[in-house]
């Protein structure tokens, strides 16, 4: 009870028990109108005042740690539900809580015409509060049970509106898409238990900065825990080769497209990398596989998203990219670079996620950007939002995109040199296109449809949220520039005050640092105008050439994966089920019970219920038992 107590009066706990508070409330009530939209709205901001408390602690102490309670032990397997804030997670925080509350506040006039209101709102507070688990908690165990979470909570929410198979399907996909993934966090598990005694991890970090009892472990151990991490990491931030469930959670409602591919769920395997950082900045072998498969995912990604129609398709595989840039960060050793880029691509992204549900809503669920066109003048606040949202992923001089993406190109420069520099800039580049070739297909020209042409603008209540994102899009970006502008570097230093310094290397000078912002600057603007050339007046068709094919069919990955991975495994599962379940188990049980019914109707020839046959039978057993007995 005291335990209890103790975890309820915590206030790391508040932050979680509020959106949870606002799940359960949800799920048993259902209010009139948005009332259930509301609620969860009011618990999400209540969430996100607590942790603005929280974050303003941090001037005077460098940790808040709640201890929370002995959740279970076993042998000496020991876990803790406990939670702890360092200066880096709570600003993650504020984006979880905060970006949330405005996607919830977003999602009630959204969904305010659908009959199942009251369970998604209850999905929806759970994700956060799943997340929020994962984000806080002080053991690995609490992080994969958050983990966990968020992986349940995204198949609900992505299969929402299961009556359409492919919604389910998508769903499904997910679901086993991250399952795939998870089993490296539970590889890194059973390797902290074995060699390193605990799953806490701030235990973890104090075993590793022993030189003593580091030195003492295989050489292998800190490498398979960093590679079974990164593994886990893939599955649920989309890397390669297990993106390929993020595009179809387009399926689920707009407002969970935002929650999951902005601010949350793919962010999390870069939250745990980071907390783990000083094992990963001793690995270089590992980092470089960490880099070699961002780039390849951030190039991947952003070529598939060149050919797209759905708008919402187009802003998904431009997250898988988005994603890419991250953990290229990671790779290069600059763990504040990939936090920076994390929390600017929140604010940028779920903008343009949430815009395009507004123009989808006002296009009467229209999501063909070659059928849009001419939205501009029909709907201003979200030809705005959108172009915002565009300049910054774009990468735009003095936008929150502009900032992080030329801290990603300069610390890539520094560790990989000029290769891993372009082929990460052409990455930029294909997103200035892609994103303005958008962006030209839906507002500029003249409507395509008769859906574009009474296309209407979205309530305030989904207006307003966009405007708040609009300019966190453009501002947030300006507490971390570069060195030579100034000494604004709030993310570094919230970053390595919380253990995650970067891995020391060769740092470029201020010449080169301006050269390469230059070049970067140049061919995100060139990118952008060759796409107004290209589409201003519209779709241009005459270009479905081979190339344009691959590119529109995802370059086959999901065939392939079909042909290779799931219709051999298919083939096994059903041999399997014949042989083993049918033949072997079955054929077992039906065996015994043919045995022992033909061992049943022999016995029962003997059993006449004749007194003399009884004495026959009686005289005869004894003479062979005499004869047995005297003749041998």
């Amino acid at each position: 009870m005291t335990d209890v107590l103790n975890i309820v009066e915590a206030p790391l706990s508040w932050i979680i028990l509020l959106p949870a508070a606002g799940a359960l409330l949800n799920g048993l009530f259902r209010l009139k109108s948005t009332l259930n939209g509301l609620l969860a709205t009011a618990f999400c901001f209540a969430a996100f005042v607590v942790s603005i408390l929280q974050f303003l602690k941090f001037p005077e102490a460098s940790k808040l740690a709640d201890p929370g309670y002995l959740w279970f032990q076993a042998g000496h397997v020991k876990a803790q539900m406990g939670f702890e804030l360092t200066p880096f997670m709570s600003v993650m925080l504020l984006i979880i809580t905060g970006v949330g509350t405005l996607i919830h506040l977003y999602a009630t006039s959204y969904m305010s015409h659908d009959k199942s209101q009251a369970r998604f709102f209850a999905y929806l507070n759970l994700f956060v509060t799943s997340m929020l688990v994962l984000a806080l908690s002080s053991d690995l165990i609490g992080v994969f049970l958050g983990w966990e979470g968020v992986g349940v909570c995204s198949y609900l929410l992505i299969g929402f509106w299961f009556e359409e198979d492919k919604n389910a399907r998508a769903g499904i996909k997910a679901f086993m898409t991250n399952r795939v993934g998870d089993l490296g966090f539970l590889v890194a598990l059973f390797v902290a238990f074995a060699y390193f005694g605990t799953s806490s991890v701030s235990g973890i970090m104090e075993w590793i900065a022993d030189p003593g009892r580091a030195a003492a472990l295989p050489v292998w151990v800190l490498t398979v825990f960093a590679l079974a991490i990164f593994w886990a990491a893939c599955g649920k931030s989309a890397q390669i080769p297990l993106y390929i469930w993020l595009p179809d959670a387009m399926a689920g409602p707009t407002p969970v497209s935002a929650l999951i591919h902005a601010a949350t769920m793919v962010t999390s395997g870069i939250l745990v990398i980071v907390r783990l950082w000083p094992i990963f900045a001793t690995q270089t072998e590992v980092l470089s596989v960490i880099f070699w498969v961002a780039l390849s995912t951030a190039l991947l990604a952003a070529l598939m998203a060149l050919t797209q129609r759905d708008l919402k398709k187009v802003l998904a595989y431009s997250t898988v990219s988005q994603l890419g840039f991250m953990f290229a960060a990671l790779g290069a050793g600059a763990p504040t670079a990939a936090f920076f880029h994390v929390v600017t691509h929140a604010c940028f992204k779920a903008l343009l996620f949430l815009t395009a549900g507004s123009v989808i809503h006002g296009m009467h669920d229209e999501k063909d950007i070659f059928k849009m066109g001419g939205l501009r003048k029909k709907m201003p606040w979200s030809h705005v939002a959108y172009l915002v949202g565009c300049v910054a992923i774009a990468g735009f001089p003095f936008t929150s995109g502009f900032f992080s993406k030329d801290l990603i190109l300069t610390k890539v420069f520094e560790s990989r040199g000029v290769l891993g520099y372009g082929l990460l800039l052409l990455a930029a580049m294909l997103t200035s296109f892609y994103m303005f070739r958008s962006y030209f297909l839906t507002f500029s020209s003249t409507p395509r449809s008769h859906e574009a042409e009474h296309a209407h603008e979205s309530s305030a209540m989904m207006i307003v949220p966009l405007m708040i994102l609009s300019l966190l899009s453009l501002f947030v970006g300006w507490l971390e520039i570069p060195h030579m502008w100034g000494h604004l570097q709030y993310f570094s230093h919230w970053v390595e005050s919380s253990g995650a310094k970067a891995v020391e290397g060769h740092e470029v000078e201020a010449a080169t640092e301006w050269l390469l912002m230059g070049i970067a600057t140049i061919a995100s603007l060139a990118s952008a105008f060759f796409a107004y050339v290209k589409y201003k007046k519209g779709p241009v068709t005459s270009s479905e050439n081979f190339a344009w094919k691959l590119s529109f069919n995802k370059f086959y990955v999901d065939e392939i994966y079909d042909s290779f991975i799931l219709k051999p495994l298919r083939k096994i599962g059903t041999c399997l089920s014949l042989w083993i379940d049918e033949y072997g188990v079955n054929g077992t049980l039906h065996g015994s019970f043919a045995s022992y019914r033909i061992t049943g109707q022999l016995a029962s020839i003997f059993h006449t219920g004749s007194v003399q046959s009884y004495a026959l039978l009686m005289l005869l057993g004894l003479l062979v038992v005499w004869g047995v007995v005297n003749v041998w």
